[in-house]
C-alpha cells in the first residue's frame, strides 16, 4: 500500500516527479537515492494505472506469504533494474516507472504458485508462459502489448525482462534457503 501511494504522490507532484526520476546526470552527481525512487515515478496516469494493477495483485498475494519476502524482492528489483539500465542504456537520459519491477512481481508469484494447489499451478504456468512471450512480442515490435494512448515515453523493456530474471533468482535464492532450513542436503 505505501509503494502504490508513493507511486500515485510522484506521479501527480511535478516536484516529487523530478526529484524522484532517473536522471543519468544527477546520478552521475551523486543523487543516487533515484536508483531506487525512479520507480516511483509514472510518465503518465494510465502508465501508473498499468502498473499499480499488476503490482498491487502480485505483491498482496506475496505479501500475504512473507511481508519480508516481498520488501526483500522489492528492493533487489528496484536496485538491480536501474543499476543495469545505468550500464547497458547509456544512452537513456530519463526513466521512471514500477513496470519492471511490477513484471519480476508477478513473475515471483506465479513461481512461487507453482508450489500451491492444482488450480494455482495452472494460473501459475499460464503466467509463466505468457510473460516471456509478451516480452518477446514487445521485443521484436519495438513498442508495448498495452496502449499508451498519446504517450511520449518509449517502454523500457530491458527494465521488464530483468525484473524477471532477478525474480527467478530470487526464487531459486529463497527455495535453497528453505532446503537449507528443512534439513534437505543440497550436495
Amino acid at each position: 500500500m505505501a509503494i502504490s501511494l508513493l507511486c500515485l504522490v510522484a506521479t501527480v507532484s511535478p516536484d516529487v516527479f523530478s526529484l524522484f526520476v532517473f536522471d543519468r546526470s544527477a546520478i552521475e552527481h551523486g543523487e543516487l537515492w533515484r536508483i531506487f525512487s525512479c520507480h516511483f515515478a509514472h510518465f503518465s496516469p494510465l502508465h501508473l494505472i498499468y502498473n499499480l494493477l499488476v503490482f498491487s495483485i502480485a505483491a498482496a498475494i506475496i505479501e500475504i506469504n512473507s511481508h519480508r519476502k516481498l520488501i526483500w524482492l522489492y528492493i533487489w528489483l528496484s536496485i538491480v533494474i536501474s543499476c543495469s539500465l545505468f550500464i547497458i542504456k547509456p544512452d537513456m537520459v530519463y526513466y521512471a516507472g514500477l513496470s519492471g519491477v511490477s513484471c519480476g512481481i508477478l513473475y515471483y508469484c506465479a513461481l512461487m504458485g507453482l508450489q500451491s494447489d492444482e488450480r494455482w499451478q495452472n494460473i501459475s504456468l499460464i503466467i509463466i508462459v505468457i510473460i516471456p512471450a509478451k516480452l518477446l512480442f514487445e521485443v521484436i515490435s519495438d513498442g508495448s502489448a498495452l496502449p499508451y494512448l498519446g504517450a511520449s515515453f518509449v517502454p523500457m523493456h530491458s527494465s521488464h525482462i530483468i525484473g524477471c530474471s532477478v525474480a527467478v533468482l530470487f526464487y531459486l535464492y529463497e527455495s535453497q534457503k528453505r532446503r537449507k532450513i528443512n534439513g534437505v542436503r543440497l550436495d
